[in-house]
C-alpha cells in the first residue's frame, strides 16, 4: 500500500464509522458501566472505543507509532518494576486495567491532513449541540427524570450526577443528562467551544455551548476555556481583543450579579479551604493525600503499588470522605507507582499531546483539562477523548 493510496482509506465510511462509535459511547454512554464487584465498573465507554478502534484498525487507517511502542514500552517495564517492589497490597486488576486502557495510543492515523481530522471528528461538535439544548431545559425545568434510570445496577455510581447548585439550594447544576457529572458536562462544552474556534468556524453553535456552561455552573469547563483563550490570543497577537471580552464579562457578571449561578462561580474561590468542597476535594485534598499516604523515601521512589490511592480501600482503612481526593493523574500515578512510573507515564502522555500537534493552544487545553481537571488517569472517556482530538491524528506538517 502506498503513501497515496491512504487519504482514500482513512476518509472511507468504516474510518469515520470507527470514530462516530468511538464519540457516541464517550459523550451517550460513559454512565454505564458493567459491575466489576464492590464500587467497580467496566466502562461501557471502554468498550465502545475499543471497539470503534477495532473498526478504524480493519479499515486499514491506523497505523503503529515506532517512538510511542518504544516509549510505551519503557513506560510499562517501569510500572511493572515499581509493583514488584511493593511490600503493600497491591492490585493487579489496576495495573492491567492501565496497561490495556492506554496500549491503544500507540496507534496513529499518519498523513491525514485538516480535512480529514474533521470529518472524523464533527460528530462530537454535532452531539454536543443536542445535549447543551437538553442540558438548559434540564435547568430552565429543574427536571429531575434520569433517562438511566431504568439500568439499575450498570448505571456507574460515586458521581455527583445531578447535585444542587450548593448545600441547601433547589437549584440544581445541570449534566445534559447523558454526562457523569456537571463537571463533565461543562468541559466537554469548553471542548467544543475549543474546537469551533480552531477549526470548525460554526460560530453559530457557540452560544448553545456557552449556555452549557453556564447551566453546568462547571468551574472546570470555565477554566479550562480561560486558559485556551489566553493561548488562543497570544498565539494569534489578539490580547486587545481579549482584554475587551474580559471587560464586557466584568461588566456582564456585575450586572447579574444577583443571579444564583453567577453568585456560585464567583464564590467558588472559597471552596479551596472548604473540606467536601469540589475545589478542595479536586486541588487540596489529593496533595494532602500524598503527604500522608508517602511518608519514606521508597514509597516515593515506586509507589505503593496499583491501586493504593483508591477511594473504597481508603475508607476501609479509616479515612473520612473529605481525606479522600479527587486524584489528577500525576498524583494518582505518584501514589501508586512512585517517582519512576509517574515521571515515565508522564512523558509519554506529554510527548502524545504535544508531538506534531494540530493546535499547540488546543493541545495546551486538552492536557491541561486531561492533567489537572478530573480524576482521568483510568476513566476512558477522558482517555479516549483526548486521543481522538489530540493524539491520533498526528499534524504531518509539523515535521
Amino acid at each position: 500500500m502506498s503513501v497515496a493510496d491512504l487519504p482514500s482509506i482513512r476518509t472511507s465510511g468504516l474510518s469515520r464509522a470507527g470514530t462516530f462509535i468511538m464519540i457516541a459511547g464517550i459523550v451517550f454512554l460513559q454512565r454505564l458501566g458493567i459491575p466489576a464487584g464492590g464500587e467497580g465498573f467496566i466502562h461501557i465507554s471502554l468498550l465502545t472505543s475499543l471497539f470503534g478502534i477495532a473498526i478504524l484498525g480493519l479499515s486499514g487507517a491506523l497505523t503503529l507509532s515506532r517512538w510511542r511502542i518504544e516509549l510505551w514500552a519503557i513506560t510499562v517495564v517501569a510500572l511493572v518494576i515499581s509493583t514488584i517492589c511493593q511490600w503493600h497490597y497491591w492490585s493487579a486488576l489496576s495495573l492491567g486495567f492501565l496497561v490495556a486502557a492506554y496500549t491503544p495510543l500507540v496507534l496513529v492515523m499518519e498523513g491525514a491532513d485538516e480535512e480529514v481530522y474533521k470529518a472524523h471528528l464533527e460528530p462530537f461538535q454535532w452531539f454536543m449541540g443536542p445535549v447543551a439544548i437538553l442540558g438548559v431545559y434540564q435547568f430552565v425545568t429543574a427536571d429531575t427524570f434520569d433517562p438511566f434510570e431504568r439500568f439499575g445496577n450498570w448505571v456507574i455510581t460515586g458521581f455527583n450526577t445531578h447535585g444542587a447548585l450548593s448545600y441547601g439550594s433547589t437549584v440544581l447544576r445541570s449534566n445534559g443528562y447523558v454526562l457523569l457529572e456537571p463537571s463533565f458536562f461543562s468541559q466537554y462544552c469548553a471542548i467544543a467551544i475549543v474546537m469551533e474556534f480552531t477549526f470548525f468556524h460554526r460560530h453559530w453553535r457557540i452560544p448553545l455551548y456557552v449556555a452549557g456552561i453556564f447551566v453546568a455552573a462547571g468551574g472546570t469547563g470555565s477554566i479550562t476555556l480561560l486558559i485556551f483563550l489566553v493561548a488562543f490570543a497570544w498565539h494569534r497577537n489578539k490580547m486587545p481583543q481579549l482584554v475587551i471580552l474580559a471587560a464586557a464579562t466584568f461588566i456582564g457578571l456585575w450586572l447579574f450579579s444577583d443571579n444564583a449561578v453567577v453568585q456560585n462561580m464567583l464564590g467558588r474561590t472559597s471552596e479551596f479551604t472548604e473540606p467536601g468542597s469540589s475545589a478542595y476535594s479536586r486541588f487540596v485534598a489529593p496533595f494532602l493525600q500524598v503527604d500522608r499516604q508517602l511518608v519514606d523515601l521508597p514509597s516515593w521512589i515506586v509507589g505503593l503499588g496499583p491501586g493504593a490511592s483508591s477511594g473504597e480501600r481508603l475508607k476501609l482503612e479509616g479515612w473520612s470522605p473529605d481525606e479522600i481526593g479527587d486524584l489528577m493523574a500525576p498524583v494518582k500515578m505518584l501514589i501508586e507507582y512512585g517517582l519512576l512510573g509517574a515521571a515515565t507515564f508522564m512523558i509519554f502522555i506529554a510527548r502524545a499531546f504535544f508531538s506534531h500537534p494540530r493546535s499547540v493552544v488546543l493541545s495546551v487545553a486538552m492536557f491541561v483539562c486531561y492533567t489537572f481537571m478530573s480524576a482521568s488517569l483510568q476513566h476512558p472517556p477522558t482517555v479516549y477523548l483526548s486521543y481522538l482530538i489530540c493524539m491520533m491524528f498526528p499534524d504531518g506538517r509539523a515535521r
